[in-house]
């Protein structure tokens, strides 16, 4: 099954000789490599086939010997550093931020996962998988025992979250009504695009 979806990402970044470089790469396609100043959103329509890997690669950071990109005093206190920080994940306005506090950092030198909560501070990568159909993998989500008690802070709507200790049911039910709202949508946009006359 393949459909087009539109992946969004938020990035806050921090300068230090050079804005970091971000490439995105879904299914071994790069579809977005740019420096990436401040704050950005950054939107991208591909191709969702039964097995999706989404790649994030930060690839510019310096560590000498004559540029060393992150500045740090006598006591070891960080001054001034290049990074990227993950703050949201969206594909087809599906809030996906709960997979923040999960995605780890994969360094290019082959050490161990870092658990980075969207945080890239050294050249790396962080992968998101998932199979479609798209909206099943996120309702399976609830299945694998994770609940919700938070709200997005802009929309205002409750999203998975396992880092919490209670289980409130009516968040559950409004994410769960949400996503059967959002494949409802989508069955129906199929549909009339099938019986659309020319």
């Amino acid at each position: 099954m393949q459909s087009n979806l539109i992946l969004a990402i938020e990035a806050r970044c921090a300068y230090d000789h050079q804005w970091p470089l971000l490439q995105i790469i879904i299914n071994k396609k790069k579809l977005f490599e740019e420096f990436v100043q401040d704050s950005q959103i950054i939107n991208l329509s591909f191709d969702s086939l039964d097995h999706n890997q989404i790649e994030l690669h930060y690839t510019n950071k310096r560590f000498g010997p004559k540029i060393w990109d992150t500045l740090i005093d006598d006591r070891g206190t960080i001054l001034r550093d290049q990074y990227i920080k993950i703050t949201g994940v969206g594909i087809n306005k599906c809030n996906l931020n709960f997979l923040i506090r999960k995605l780890a950092l994969q360094k290019y030198d082959g050490s161990p996962h870092e658990l980075t909560h969207g945080f890239m501070g050294v050249n790396g990568v962080i992968k998101i998988t998932y199979s479609e159909p798209f909206y099943d993998w996120v309702q399976n989500l609830r299945e694998a025992d994770i609940v919700t008690t938070s709200k997005d802070k802009q929309s205002g709507l409750p999203f998975i979250n396992n880092y919490v200790y209670k289980y409130d049911d009516i968040n559950i039910d409004v994410l769960l009504d949400q996503l059967q709202q959002l494949v409802d949508n989508a069955k129906n946009k199929d549909a009339s695009n099938k019986h659309t006359l020319p």
